[in-house]
């Protein structure tokens, strides 16, 4: 069954995805710096925050998530939810990727937009291809930063899983000392049953040999005293 964090999950997923759709559609229509009209400027860069915002909810809720799949008691459940999360991550590190390689293109299409003339000098195209270079080279840096994240984020799941698994085999270890802690208090209570079994059985026995002891004195002072009137 699908958790309420898993439902808003997906919901801002298909949201992120569709504003990103949407301002690289609006992107795309700059592009062509012969253009006369470009796209508003503030139009993109609102719907570019907008995405932001919704990526830094995306991930609020991805850590709430993984939160609640911590307290899960099933193994099993709580590593197929521990898939779901990875992949809800991998989500957000594309659509990080994306976002800042817009804002980017973006900001970078601002620049030339102010400068009035897209008709440039060589100069001016050389400055230009150089800044198109610096953005990629930002652009591979921030990949690279990126995949650094995605790496850490991942030991940090499998640290989770293991610590886990160490709750689980800890929980395991408890039971069975607790079982064998009750065995023990049987196997003690048995033993307590048996020796008061055994002391009553011996002081039976005692009473009935001194009963028997003292049926025979009786038995042989009646023949004593028999035999003593015969003989006078």
């Amino acid at each position: 069954m699908e958790s309420l964090y898993e439902k808003e999950i997906s919901e801002l997923i298909d949201t992120v995805r569709q504003g990103l759709e949407n301002v690289k559609i609006l992107e795309n229509a700059g592009k062509d710096m012969d253009q006369l009209v470009l796209p508003d400027s503030e139009s993109l860069d609102s719907k570019l925050q907008e995405v932001g915002t919704n990526i830094t909810r995306l991930t609020q809720t991805i850590k709430q998530l993984e939160a609640q799949v911590r307290t899960v008691p099933n193994r099993t459940t709580r590593r197929a939810l521990q898939e779901k999360v990875k992949e809800f991550r991998q989500h957000v590190k594309t659509f990080d990727i994306d976002h800042k390689t817009l804002n980017n293109k973006i900001n970078s299409q601002n620049l030339f937009k102010q400068s009035g003339d897209f008709h440039l000098s060589e100069a001016e195209k050389e400055h230009r291809n150089r800044m198109l270079q610096m953005n990629d080279t930002l652009d591979k840096g921030t990949r690279s930063l990126e995949n650094s994240r995605q790496v850490m984020d991942d030991l940090e799941a499998s640290a989770m899983d293991v610590s886990s698994q160490l709750r689980s085999n800890r929980e395991t270890l408890e039971s069975a000392h607790n079982k064998l802690k009750n065995s023990n208090n049987l196997t003690s209570r048995a033993r307590s049953v048996l020796r008061r079994m055994e002391n009553r059985e011996f002081r039976q026995k005692t009473a009935i040999y001194v009963a028997l002891g003292v049926v025979a004195l009786v038995i042989l002072y009646m023949f004593y005293s028999i035999l003593f009137k015969q003989t006078r």
